[in-house]
């Protein structure tokens, strides 16, 4: 007989899955005037939602299979405690300066620690409840409904940034979470029905057979949950590190769980199949280093992340355990999903010096979404398989000019081989690792590459050029035939924006500069005996490869000698204890992840609270994906500051050769007359103010997106 407590099920399940997905991107938004704008604070937020979601389903399982009413109390408990915590509010102490950023992080988080057991433990509370109340029917879809929560939590911070404060966003998610209480509460109270029907246990015993599968169960979710991380990551580095991106694999990750589980659902071998093919564009992205055009590219990675999570959850779903093991089933779940977080976020960073996680947890997921059979039973073609990877290899070392074709040809040839899964894997292994091996032509040659909390930074040797680069951002470059002379580069060049305000502004010969942003440390060319220059980086990684004399020389050859205070901005400014500034130079906005807490009303204030009344600040404000000299202008105007901009967009064949590049810098000042000569040039314009002023606490990044 027909009950209508599956919608009921269906919409508790949903309601607090999208709750728990909301609070995740809402919640590193309330932290992140702390710890900035880096896809490594993402990362390691993703690892600890991991980690706090496999709590929470070791509470269910531990609890539920010893008594229900065990399960309600403990839930119940979480229940009070995570409402009495409402709203959800980030802590006002700073990170001390030189403090571990991810521990600190981690640590503060533990603030939402009891909301987010309580969601966790709601989902398969409420899914094995509905097992005792229906006994003849799956509760697996729920699951589907489930994910198809998160998607909609996920989707929805967004959409409330944009047009709400975090005040509002985090009281209404606080009645949503009183609304899910309620509803759960409701579900869990019914009572149970008779003993399941025959008809259930031969299905049972049909579809779920009982042999331990824990640890394949582990392997299926160990493998997309590494590819998850790994891809977020290797976004940053090799795409942009634009937060906006960095939802889209999570997106990928649900989805593959929506259709793994739904009622109407693909074949272990369709899914397979589509993964296999998925891969082949995957392959031949990593081995030519492609990241343009950024939408084809990001087309291909989003596709080959959804089509392997897939193919390895509908395997998973084809193992699934009969409903009174259910809660151990999604125990191993989340701990086959931590630990592949863990691997690629925490672990990989310790040993690669590249995103080099990324390519080989795909090839690892793929091999478990068939199964290691193939691969054990593969004998000496294993040989035969690695044979393209290496060829290609040792083509693109002899011959460099040929490294595209070489590696075009072998994933060709790994792509003949897909009808026999085994050879196929070891074979996109081989290719992937070898590509890994040479780099491009264009990424120049690596000489030096360390890793740390804040990302990956290499210095390449490109012709006659030495290059620090994070990801795919330049940070600066200087000429190996100019080592032994300090000559600005890039968009500090003498002839762009900064150079003509640093040659005319009228700054004391003992005046007080402070630089945020070092890079290479070249703008200290601009220096003068006797003057005070201080750097503000947020990663120790940086300062150490520009003060290292192998890689650049700029801060040995500038005029005068600098420091430089390591921490994020607002911490390490708000603790200056030296003299006010003369001029301030912010340039921090220019890789394509904005660090939006350095962009607010409140970080403006601090700024002139630690600038002198007639000082300057100048912003660099080029950026691929932002435009962001309308904020620049709405901050300034909140201050009662002018601004100005100059964009330096026509930079001749000549220039380039020097090496400048083309820039877009912002003057700011409380007194024009203090510009100089530059509100006098008509290259430098009034900006109108047409943004909506950012605040810690209402700000999103899709006001300023520039999808022209």
């Amino acid at each position: 007989m027909h009950t209508p407590y599956h919608p009921w099920f269906a919409a508790v399940v949903a309601l607090s899955a999208a709750l728990l997905f909301c609070v995740e991107p809402l919640w590193a938004r309330l932290v992140l005037p702390r710890y900035g704008g880096s896809a490594a604070v993402w990362s390691t937020l993703l690892v600890l939602y991991q980690a706090l979601l496999l709590a929470g389903y070791g509470l269910a399982h531990l609890t539920a299979t010893r008594s229900l009413r065990l399960a309600f109390a403990v839930w119940a408990g979480l229940a009070l405690a995570g409402l009495a915590g409402m709203p959800l509010q980030a802590s006002s102490v700073e990170v001390a300066a030189g403090a571990s950023p991810a521990l600190a992080l981690l640590v503060e988080s533990l603030r939402v620690a009891p909301a987010f057991l309580l969601l966790a433990m709601t989902g398969p509370l409420v899914q094995r409840q509905f097992a005792r109340i229906r006994p003849g029917a799956d509760p697996y879809p729920l699951y589907a409904a489930s994910n198809v929560g998160s998607i909609g939590g996920l989707v929805a911070f967004p959409l409330a940034e944009a047009t709400a404060s975090l005040p509002s966003i985090t009281h209404v998610w606080a009645v949503a979470l009183l609304l899910c209480v309620a509803l759960t509460w409701g579900a869990l109270a019914l009572p149970a029905a008779s003993a399941p029907p025959a008809a259930l246990a031969h299905r049972a015993e049909l579809e779920h057979p009982r042999s331990g599968r824990g640890w394949t169960w582990f392997g299926l979710t160990f493998g997309p949950s590494s590819v998850l991380v790994g891809l977020t990551t290797w976004l940053a580095t090799a795409i942009a590190a634009v937060p906006m991106l960095w939802v889209l694999p999570l997106l990928m990750y649900l989805l593959s769980f929506v259709v793994a589980f739904a009622r109407s659902r693909p074949s272990v071998q369709w899914t397979g199949r589509a993964a296999v093919l998925a891969m082949v564009p995957v392959t031949l992205a990593l081995a030519l280093d492609a990241n343009h055009p950024t939408w084809a590219v990001l087309a291909v990675h989003l596709a080959g992340l959804f089509a392997v999570a897939l193919a390895c959850h509908r395997r998973l779903a084809s193992l699934q355990p009969e409903p009174d093991r259910l809660t151990r089933f999604y125990l191993v779940q989340a701990a086959g999903g931590v630990t592949g977080g863990i691997a690629a976020s925490l672990v990989a960073p310790t040993v690669l010096d590249g995103p080099l996680e990324y390519p080989l947890a795909l090839v690892a997921s793929l091999g478990l979404a068939f199964g290691w059979a193939p691969l054990r039973d593969l004998g000496k073609a294993v040989v035969w398989a690695m044979l393209p990877g290496v060829a290609a290899l040792g083509v693109a070392v002899v011959l460099p000019a040929l490294r595209t074709p070489a590696f075009a040809l072998a994933v060709l040839a790994a792509y003949l081989l897909s009808r026999q899964p085994g050879r196929f894997v070891v074979a996109v292994a081989a290719v992937v690792v070898a590509a890994a091996v040479v780099p491009t032509p264009q990424s120049g040659s690596s000489v030096h590459a360390a890793r740390g909390f804040y990302g990956i930074h290499s210095v390449t040797r490109d012709g006659d050029w030495m290059q620090l680069r994070h990801g795919v951002t330049v940070h600066g470059r200087q000429r190996i035939d100019q080592r032994d002379r300090c000559v600005p580069q890039l968009y500090y060049h003498r002839t762009g924006p900064i150079g003509q305000l640093l040659t005319d502004l009228p700054l004391s010969a003992t005046a007080t500069v402070g630089a945020v942003g070092q890079g290479t440390g070249c703008i200290a060319c601009y220096a003068r005996s006797g003057q005070a220059w201080t750097f503000f980086e947020i990663d120790p990684l940086v300062d150490a490869i520009a003060r290292d004399p192998r890689w650049f020389t700029y801060l040995q050859r500038a005029p005068v000698h600098t420091t430089t205070i390591v921490g994020d901005l607002r911490t390490t400014l708000a603790a200056w204890q030296g003299p006010p500034f003369d001029l301030l130079v912010l340039d921090a906005y220019s890789s394509d992840s904005i660090p939006l807490h350095l962009l607010t009303v409140e970080a403006m204030d601090l700024y002139w609270r630690r600038v002198r009344h007639d000082g300057v600040l100048v912003l660099h404000v080029s950026n691929r994906y932002f435009d962001l000299p309308p904020m620049v202008a709405a901050l300034a105007r909140s201050t009662g500051a002018i601004a100005l901009v100059r964009e330096d967009a026509a930079v001749s064949q000549a220039e380039r050769a020097e090496g400048k590049t083309e820039s877009v810098w912002v003057a700011v000042a409380r007194d024009q007359r203090r510009l100089g000569s530059l509100g006098r040039d008509d290259r430098w314009k009034p900006v109108p103010p047409t943004a909506r002023a950012w605040t810690d606490a209402a700000g999103s990044a899709l006001d300023v997106l520039d999808v022209r």
